[in-house]
């Protein structure tokens, strides 16, 4: 990773390869990375390579190496600016001399040579493909002086390797590249070769025609070998086809001479079978195509069903919500009313200046006047509790007994009573009354009598009767 100035066909010197030179190098750079490769060299070629990454830098470059790597003596030359990463800042120091020798390190004429110490899998897998490239020659040379031409393909029928010349038996059609081997034999070989391959796929032997001539050599009939390659399990199956001229071979007994006829029906059969079996394939999936076309098309209506649904429970609700603000609109009118029967029965009760109690069904108090208080010892906290619990001034009285009877008999009851004060007042108990010849609770009012004698003005004014 090199970043520069400038670009590199401009730059003074540059990493690209140089006839009979070896490797030139590229100057004015800002930043190198360079990591995990100085490992594999010997200590030589370190110190030269990071004195040639300091003459290519500019000052002030960036040099990044890998966490096992150092510059080692070259120190002097870089500051380090993070220990762990191993990013170094370089000096500006130029040690021209040193630059001199880049021919002899990179020039691959030269007799001295890059040694890497790699580890095991590395020289494993080079010995691999060095193993490879001289097993790929060897086939070459002896396809050239031993064996027949010869093709490898896939149970599909597509072309993976040739060894021979194949001039004579390929054909490379015009327009889009192909690589079915069908398209690419000469006619006369790809009714039998395809014939074949389908014959050997299902029996797993090999398969021999003799015979076969070919349209621009018909003095000279070629033989025709099928054979299956031994794969790996779970691989695809391999085919090997070898193709060479009759003379040169001796003529097996179990070689069968070319009938083009019973290979060209017996093609048309595997086409039509191939065919028959897309037909039902491509019907399968017609099939499966309706299906789901139904599901989706069911699914559809029971959208649009849920939909019909949730619109008739949308008006549904909305009948609800008119309803409920009817509702509510004849709930704030008898509000209004009860207000108003309220304010007017404050205004009657403090109006007589008469003290009353209001008892409801269990002879609970639910309200009393102000002036009832001179009579009972009634608090605020008192309005819900039985009145038989509230202490009274009245003398000589059993007034829960009268309530009582009052409420048993549903008829009003009248007596005098006195308090300890010697007042006297005129006590009603009057069922409470809350429909016809219907009452739930008890009221109770007392008169003041002195009112009627005259008594309690004259107290109050000190004139004489």
């Amino acid at each position: 990773n090199m970043d520069c100035h400038e670009p590199f066909w401009q730059s003074q010197r540059t990493l690209t390869p140089s006839r009979g030179r070896g490797f030139l190098l590229h100057t004015k750079i800002d930043f190198i990375s360079c990591r995990n490769l100085l490992i594999y060299l010997e200590p030589l070629f370190q110190t030269k390579i990071i004195h040639l990454f300091n003459f290519s830098l500019v000052p002030a470059g960036l040099l990044f190496l890998g966490s096992s790597e150092t510059v080692g003596s070259a120190a002097d030359l870089f500051e380090t600016l993070d220990t762990k990463w191993k990013l170094l800042r370089s000096k500006g120091i130029k040690n021209r001399t040193m630059y001199q020798q880049e021919d002899a390190l990179f020039n691959l004429n030269q007799s001295s040579t890059l040694h890497f110490n790699l580890p095991n899998r590395v020289a494993r897998g080079n010995h691999d493909f060095i193993y490879d490239r001289l097993l790929e020659r060897f086939l070459n040379v002896i396809a050239e002086h031993y064996i027949p031409f010869a093709m490898l393909a896939d149970d599909s029928g597509t072309l993976l390797h040739v060894v021979g010349e194949s001039g004579r038996f390929l054909r490379i059609p015009s327009g889009k590249v192909q690589t079915n081997i069908s398209k690419l034999l000469v006619k006369e070989l790809a009714i039998p070769i395809m014939t074949g391959i389908q014959k050997v796929l299902k029996s797993k032997e090999m398969l021999s025609y003799t015979n076969i001539r070919l349209s621009d050599d018909k003095e000279q009939p070629v033989q025709l070998k099928i054979c299956p390659v031994p794969c790996r399990p779970g691989a695809e199956d391999l085919i090997a086809i070898f193709i060479e001229d009759q003379k040169k071979i001796q003529l097996d007994t179990q070689d069968s001479n070319l009938d083009f006829g019973q290979l060209s029906e017996q093609r048309i059969i595997d086409l039509e079978n191939e065919l028959q079996f897309s037909q039902e394939s491509l019907q399968a999936t017609v099939e499966e195509l309706e299906t789901s076309n139904e599901e989706l098309q069911a699914t559809n209506e029971e959208l649009l069903a849920s939909n019909e649904e949730l619109q008739s429970t949308n008006e549904e609700l909305q009948s609800v919500n008119e309803e409920l603000f009817t509702v509510n609109a004849e709930y704030q009118n008898k509000i209004t009313e009860l207000t108003e029967a309220n304010n007017d029965l404050d205004n009657l009760v403090s109006l007589i200046h008469m003290p009353t109690v209001y008892l409801d069904e269990n002879l609970e108090i639910r309200r009393v006047s102000p002036e009832a208080k001179k009579i009972f010892k009634f608090i605020d906290q008192d309005i819900g509790r039985p009145l038989s619990h509230i202490a009274h001034n009245l003398i000589d009285i059993n007034l829960d007994q009268l309530i009582k009877k009052c409420q048993l008999t549903e008829e009003e009851i009248f007596c005098r009573v006195c308090d300890q004060q010697t007042n006297c007042f005129l006590l009603r108990i009057i069922p409470y009354r809350i429909a016809p010849q219907n009452y739930a609770g008890i009221i109770l009012t007392f008169f003041d009598l002195n009112l009627l004698s005259g008594e309690k003005e004259v107290k109050e004014t000190g004139d004489q009767p």
